[in-house]
């Protein structure tokens, strides 16, 4: 039977045009990225934002394909050093991978996957580093658009009927947009992913440590390092210089 949150309430009605030097481009990933959304997401108070925050996934689709790389950034950041620096970490990429990301450092996913980790008590699935996989943070994103473009596995990864196998297979139920269809992927195809040391991304919320969490909070937010951005998550106060 399929589960009630597969039979979300449906958004408003919307129609996205992206243009490119005033033409409008026509193509079917936006219906691709708005069907995925629907299954992933609870239609709830956040839905609007939800749906359009999955917006990235086909970002490679509408960008100009003068546009090889492309690194998304939070507002709530604060950066340490050069973003230079920060772009030559597309050059550590391995083949196969089209997306930079760091680790959550919460135990979001920990408690988003419960059923599959109770289900699996094996499973590094929601589990703290350097062991475990807890998931990705979309705070600071490196995107390779070319080899997203050139890679049939992420294309295929877009197509509803693998986000609901996925989803299905996880009992997964995110609200956090596209950080939460990269984490669903990442436990299925790491290799995707080109994974950030946590100085690049280091999340200040402590919001899971008071609601649940706290005999594991320290295993997810522990980062060693000189911090090169800090990350003002859930309205997290970033540390004066």
């Amino acid at each position: 039977m399929q589960p009630s949150w597969l039979e979300p309430q449906q958004p408003p009605s919307c129609t996205m045009k992206y243009l490119e030097d005033g033409n409008e481009i026509k193509d079917n990933k936006g219906e691709k990225q708005r069907s995925s959304a629907s299954l992933m997401t609870s239609w709830n108070s956040r839905a609007l934002r939800g749906w359009l925050s999955h917006a990235l996934l086909c970002v490679e689709t509408v960008a100009t394909r003068e546009i090889l790389r492309l690194i998304q950034l939070d507002l709530d950041l604060k950066f340490k050093t050069n973003i230079r620096e920060l772009f030559e970490e597309f050059d550590s990429f391995l083949p196969g991978a089209i997306i930079g990301l760091a680790r959550e450092m919460q135990p979001v996913y920990r408690h988003t996957f419960w059923q599959f980790r109770h289900e699996n008590p094996q499973t590094r699935v929601g589990g703290p580093p350097p062991e475990g996989l807890p998931g990705f943070n979309s705070g600071v994103m490196l995107l390779n658009l070319e080899a997203m473009r050139q890679s049939p596995l992420y294309s295929r990864l877009l197509e509803p009927a693998q986000v609901q196998q996925l989803a299905d297979k996880y009992h997964f139920r995110g609200h956090l947009g596209d950080q939460d269809f990269f984490t669903m992927i990442g436990m299925e195809h790491p290799r995707l992913f080109h994974v950030l040391d946590c100085t690049w991304n280091r999340q200040l919320c402590t919001w899971w440590r008071d609601h649940g969490y706290s005999d594991v909070f320290e295993a997810y937010f522990r980062c060693e390092g000189h911090v090169k951005i800090y990350h003002g998550n859930c309205n997290t106060p970033i540390p004066e210089d």
